[in-house]
């Protein structure tokens, strides 16, 4: 069994929700969570696939992170998780304990619960995910998985006043926005009181893309020169740029950035994602690009050699280009990525060109979380001042996505139109944690920018 000392908890900021749920089923629905909540209710959501793979005690940081984050959502399906060494419950199920500890006693606590409503289209969604999952693991028993499962739900739905149920993806998206606004005191009748007829935050209302500009001056010319490079080599059949940096990084906020960059728009970018699996595989990378493209039969692909086979005919029509998120984890990491997949398929697209005469050109990025970099000696190569790779077969490395500096800020503030009187109290407040000491962790200061009025009228 686990100990009942607690790690000490993350000091926030600002308002973070804990996600709490299994992770492959329930995949889709997370990502439209965290989401909305971004988006209409200025909310952070961690989600625990996106933690670096590091060597970390799982149980420990997920306790930790409930512990500090302000609020806390429990979506329940049909599969009850997977249970840590040494333990008699799932990862879900000590959330949801730990969870309760921190806020039960409170008469309105910051918690909710979503299940699917019976013979909703969630629901059975849902449970044929579960049966899948449950199937796959041969050395389940059945019985058991279940048991355990009512066990959760009963210890679940005998704590809470209320359990909402959901009939699809929207439906939930709709609760989760609703209920984090009332917690945060952001409901139209909250908004009455306090005179403001729109109901909605004073702050700024800043896109990812926006946060991404912020204090990556050095990584977006790098990307430039390089994709220019490329262009200029007709004998080069594609590039993949390797966005690195530590976990609170803004990987994702940099590459939305970048892909809306003029470089970026004469071809046809994707959105920073990824499979829906806590480890990748050659197979997995394989199809999930494939879908990505848009290409036909992208689940009867097995390898890279095959992909590149389908790519080289879309690429006699146009440019492509895909951004895989996390991959760290490759077991294995980078080199793995770049030995087991990326090569191979740079290697075939290279010899299918020369045969096929093609024009176009794929770009790929893909975001490393873990800031580990021994061992990628063989794997990456850092272009020169002029954006050329010695070997454009490897991932070519940009510089590493650091924290911010004042001056970062300042010049930021100044681009997106901050009045001069403002901007000098803004990076302030923006670099600071809550007990006044220098925090410029750029996922962070994000989270503080959202706060802050940046215009004069946003004071009227």
């Amino acid at each position: 069994m686990l100990s009942d000392t607690s790690p000490n908890a993350p000091i926030l900021t600002a308002w973070q929700v804990f996600l709490s749920s299994t992770i492959t089923d329930f995949e889709s629905y997370r990502r439209e969570v965290q989401e909305v909540l971004l988006t209409k209710a200025e909310t952070v959501v961690f989600l625990s696939e996106d933690w670096p793979g590091g060597y970390d005690d799982t149980v420990k940081k997920c306790r930790a992170r409930v512990e500090g984050s302000s609020g806390f959502f429990l979506m329940m399906g049909y599969w009850y998780g997977s249970i840590p060494t040494g333990c008699d419950k799932s990862i879900t199920h000590f959330e949801f304990e730990w969870a309760l500890g921190k806020w039960g006693q409170q008469p309105f606590p910051p918690l909710a619960v979503f299940m699917p409503k019976p013979q909703s289209s969630a629901d059975k969604e849902l449970r044929e995910a579960a049966r899948t999952l449950i199937e796959g693991k041969k050395d389940l028993d059945p019985q058991k998985h279940e048991a355990l499962l009512e066990t959760f739900r009963t210890a679940v739905m005998g704590s809470w006043r209320t359990v909402r149920s959901f009939e699809d993806i929207h439906d939930l998206r709709e609760y989760a926005l609703a209920s984090c606004l009332m917690w945060k005191g952001q409901t139209p009748q909250a908004a009455a009181a306090r005179g403001n007829v729109e109901g909605s935050p004073s702050g700024s209302k800043l896109t990812e893309e926006q946060l991404g500009l912020l204090g990556r001056e050095k990584q977006f010319d790098a990307a430039r020169r390089v994709l220019s490079s490329i262009e200029a080599s007709p004998d080069i059949p594609a590039g993949c740029l390797l966005v690195s940096g530590p976990e609170d990084a803004g990987h994702r906020a940099f590459v939305a950035a970048l892909l809306k960059t003029k470089s970026f728009r004469a071809i046809r970018p994707a959105k920073l994602g990824r499979p829906g699996s806590t480890s990748y595989d050659t197979e997995l990378v394989t199809q999930w690009v494939a879908k990505v493209l848009g290409l036909p039969g992208s689940t009867d692909l097995k390898g890279p050699g095959e992909l590149a086979e389908r790519v080289v005919e879309e690429l006699k029509r146009q440019p492509l280009c895909f951004a895989l998120d996390q991959v760290n984890r490759f077991p294995g990491g980078v080199p793995a990525f770049r030995d087991s997949f990326w090569q191979p398929f740079y290697d075939r697209l290279k010899e299918l060109r020369e045969v096929r005469l093609v024009s176009n050109q794929l770009v790929a990025i893909v975001a490393e979380y873990t800031s580990d970099s021994s061992g990628w000696a063989t794997a990456v190569c850092e272009p020169d001042a002029a954006g050329e790779a010695g070997d454009p077969s490897k991932l070519l490395l940009l510089p590493s996505l650091a924290s911010f500096t004042k001056g970062d800020v300042l010049l930021w503030l100044a681009e997106i139109g901050v009045p001069k009187d403002r901007r000098a109290q803004v990076a302030k407040n923006v670099l600071l944690d809550g007990k006044g000491e220098s925090d410029p962790t750029p996922l962070r200061v994000f989270d503080r920018l959202r706060g802050e009025n940046l215009q004069p009228e946003d004071d009227e």
